[in-house]
């Protein structure tokens, strides 16, 4: 089948289904599955924690820290790189202890 056949069937397909009642997007159905998927727990705030202002950590946290679409969680990237080696690899040794580090706190 040749690119011209290809594309006349999608088009024919595409106006047989414009006007299929059972193709469009039902709001109610959306806004009850939206409600199934919702978070069931909420962030943990710890404010007992909190210490003197450490500049450093500021820095790393203004740089590798970003707003998570759900409030109160945040999107953290974690640079394992060494200098002088290929950006994106990863150990097993680091993946492993990158995920111990992260059920520790999560």
């Amino acid at each position: 089948m040749g690119g011209e056949k290809f594309a006349e069937l999608v088009e024919k397909d595409e106006l047989s289904s414009n006007n299929d009642d059972t193709l469009k997007l039902n709001l109610s159905q959306l806004n009850a599955i939206k409600k199934d998927f919702a978070l069931s727990i909420k962030p943990i705030v710890n404010v007992a924690n909190r210490s003197e202002v450490d500049f450093n950590f500021s820095i790393w946290k203004s740089n590798n820290v970003s707003a998570n679409k759900i409030t109160g969680y945040s999107i953290v990237t974690i640079s394992l790189t060494q200098l002088g080696s290929t950006p994106g690899n990863i150990s097993a040794h680091q993946l492993s202890h990158l995920a111990r580090l992260a059920r520790g706190i999560s």
